[in-house]
Parts: C-alpha cells; structure tokens; sequence
C-alpha cells in the first residue's frame, strides 16, 4: 500500500486561493457587473429597477433541503444572523417533496 502524504493545506492561503479563483473566473469570461453597485440607502442600485431590502442578515441561505437547513443551523449557531428562505411551505427539499407527491 502506498503512502499518501497530506498536502492537503501546504502553502495554500486565502490570498493564493482567491488569486487563482479569480484568474480561472477571469479564463471562462466570468466578470462582476459594473453596473450594479451599492448605496448608502436600503436598496440595491441595479440597471433597470431598485430593489427594496427588506431584511439585512450576515447570511442568507437559499433552500431548504437537507444541506440548506444545516448550513442555516451552522451559520445561526455560530453567531451569525441567519435567514433561511424556501419556495415550498416545508424544509426537506426535494426529498420531502417526493416523499410527499408534491
């Protein structure tokens, strides 16, 4: 059996890592908007609307499946202000649906 040394976390930082997710982003053509910005109201500026905010949390969480409810438990008990927003009128995701006949 092969040993396999753990190089997991060698020389990789949050500075390295954000350089190269910017320079693959940057090879497939994916750029940020220029025109959508923040201002100093409750709204975001984006080229054809304002959009109202109507709550400000630290993280928003979009689904209610099973990996949604646990990464809105985890956020929320780490001291973060959580929301947690679903489509459907219960948690569970598509395993409940199914299980429901939805």
């Amino acid at each position: 059996m092969t040993k396999i040394k753990d190089s997991s976390r060698a020389g990789l930082t949050r500075r390295r890592f954000m350089a190269a997710a910017t320079a693959t982003a940057g090879a497939f053509g994916i750029h940020p908007s220029p025109t959508a910005a923040m201002s100093d109201t409750d709204t975001i500026i984006a080229p054809a609307r304002e959009t109202p905010i109507v709550r400000r949390v630290d993280v928003l969480v979009c689904g209610g499946g099973p990996a949604g409810v646990g990464a809105a438990l985890f956020a929320a008990r780490t001291g973060a202000k959580t929301m947690l927003i679903e489509s459907m009128p219960f948690l569970g995701g598509v395993w409940t649906a199914v299980a429901c006949r939805i």
